[in-house]
Order: structure tokens, then sequence, then C-alpha cells
């Protein structure tokens, strides 16, 4: 559940970049960097607390990280850099 929760804020925290003026490159930062500290978060937390991580937040949650890597790779590829 919770990721599926980061899942739809990868797609709902962008509308929100006019919050936060002072973040140079709000895509970069609202759509792929929060969501993915949010599951290395999740992970390290159930690292420490339970021991060991979940079999989804590895197959799932490393997942979508790369899928928000390959996004922004894609992204700058396309603009030319920032």
């Amino acid at each position: 559940m919770l990721l599926a929760m980061i899942g739809d804020h990868m797609a709902c925290l962008f509308p929100s970049r006019h919050y936060f003026p002072s973040v140079a490159y709000p895509k970069l930062f609202l759509h792929s960097s929060c969501p993915d500290c949010m599951i290395l978060i999740a992970m390290l937390w159930e690292k420490l607390m339970i021991g060991r991580v979940h079999v989804v937040y590895i197959t799932a949650g490393v997942a979508l990280i790369l899928e928000n890597l390959a996004e922004v790779y894609f992204l700058i590829r396309a603009v030319g850099g920032f």
C-alpha cells in the first residue's frame, strides 16, 4: 500500500511546484528525488525495526527508483542538460 501511495505521489507532487519557488528544477526534485527518498526511508525503517527489508520493497521499490532515474536521465538528455 505504501508503494502504491508513493507511486501516486510522483504525479501528485509536481503540481505543487509553485509552492517551492526556490527549488531550481522542480520536476527533478518533486517528481523523482522526493518519492525515491520516501522509498529508501521506508526500506531503512524496516531494516532497523524488523531486521530485514520486505521483498516488495526490494522488487517494486527498486523498480520505481530505476524508473525515476531513467525518466530523469531522458529528461536531461532531451533538454540538453541543466
